[in-house]
C-alpha cells in the first residue's frame, strides 16, 4: 500500500489575491500530479491574466 500524500498549490498576483488553488491526493505519483497542477495554472493564466 502507498503512502498518499496531499497537495496544495495557490496562483497569487502580484497583490497576493489568490486566482487559483488546488488542493488534492498526489494518489501516489507526486511528480504526475505536480505536472498536471502547474499546467492546469498555466493555462490559467494564459486565458484569464493577460
Amino acid at each position: 500500500m502507498q503512502d498518499l500524500q496531499l497537495q496544495k498549490a495557490i496562483l497569487i498576483d502580484k497583490h497576493g489575491n489568490s486566482l487559483y488553488s488546488h488542493y488534492s491526493s498526489n494518489e501516489g505519483s507526486p511528480l504526475e500530479t505536480i505536472i498536471t497542477v502547474m499546467k492546469t495554472c498555466m493555462m490559467y493564466y494564459q486565458m484569464n491574466v493577460r
